[in-house]
């Protein structure tokens, strides 16, 4: 340990921005994610050049929207009726198509639809009680069809960040100040809740946790705030958050993940995680 307490060799990061090679937000702990951005970034032929919010607000944005919704729509449209069926033999006393009000671009709302997976409405609550048929279309991301329409109606992109709803804001908010700290000094400072419940953590190290924990809060906090306060543009049906384990994912990750797509967003970025879209749907990774 150094005479502050932290673990050798540990570099405090106050500050949001981490440059990489290129000066846009880096992702340390995904280091192919960071070299696939720097391949990226260096590809600029004709429409692939466009970058960032050049390319979101472009006529090739909204061109590869209206060509892989209207395809994909044609293609799964039966799937999408077929699961319909389902759900109302299931459960014929609700509707099988949900429209969820999410956070669109500038914040505003928009009725993002889906296939019903739950008899419920635990939007917002943290707590998830799909069907039996629900969690299969959970799982397979056949519930999410319908959003294709929406990206017809011009309220998402194919490939964007992820749709929020108000209560993401404040369990983001939360995650940066409380239990983003707390888990990291845990695992870096290497300590049980057990322990620090009981008070089995002695005065020295607690005064670690703390200093360490101040630490990781004004970093998290910086990027809940850059990821709040920036025009966050229309939310995708995919992304790197989805082709990234999904809800394996910490809240702090996703954030940062958003922040770097508003970055590198292009043309040749969206093909690549459209490719990669079917092999995570198929894996079911992070679905629940």
């Amino acid at each position: 340990m150094t005479k502050r307490g932290f673990p050798e060799g540990f570099v405090p990061v106050t500050t949001l921005e981490e440059p990489s090679i290129n000066g846009h937000h880096r992702i340390s702990e995904v280091p192919a994610l960071d070299k696939l951005l720097w391949v990226i970034d260096r590809f600029k032929v004709g429409p692939f050049a466009l970058r960032g919010e050049a390319y979101l607000t472009s006529g090739w944005k909204r061109g590869f929207d209206l060509a892989v919704a209207s395809g994909s729509l044609l293609l799964l449209s039966p799937l999408m009726a077929g699961a319909m069926s389902l759900r109302k033999l299931e459960n014929p006393h609700t509707l099988p198509l949900l429209a969820q009000p999410r956070n669109g671009i500038s914040w505003s709302k928009f009725p993002m639809l889906k296939i019903r997976s739950q008899d419920q409405d635990t939007a917002g609550t943290g707590h998830i009680k799909p069907t039996k048929l629900g969690l299969f279309l959970r799982k397979t991301s056949i519930d999410e069809i319908p959003q294709l329409l929406n990206v017809l109606r011009g309220e998402m992109h194919i490939v964007g960040s992820r749709p929020t709803l108000d209560a993401d804001l404040n369990w983001f908010y939360e995650w940066a100040q409380i239990h983003q700290p707390y888990e990291k000094a845990k695992r870096v400072l290497g300590f049980t809740d057990e322990e620090w419940k009981t008070g089995q953590v002695s005065p020295e190290l607690r005064t670690c946790v703390e200093e360490f924990a101040d630490m990781v809060r004004i970093q998290s906090v910086a990027v809940w705030e850059k990821w709040r306060f920036t025009n966050p543009g229309k939310p995708g049906i995919t992304g790197l958050y989805q082709i990234s384990g999904r809800r394996e994912l910490s809240h702090d990750r996703r954030m940062k993940l958003d922040l770097v797509y508003r970055d590198h967003a292009s043309l040749l970025l969206d093909l690549f995680i459209l490719a990669k879209t079917p092999q995570t749907v198929l894996s079911q990774r992070g679905a629940r």
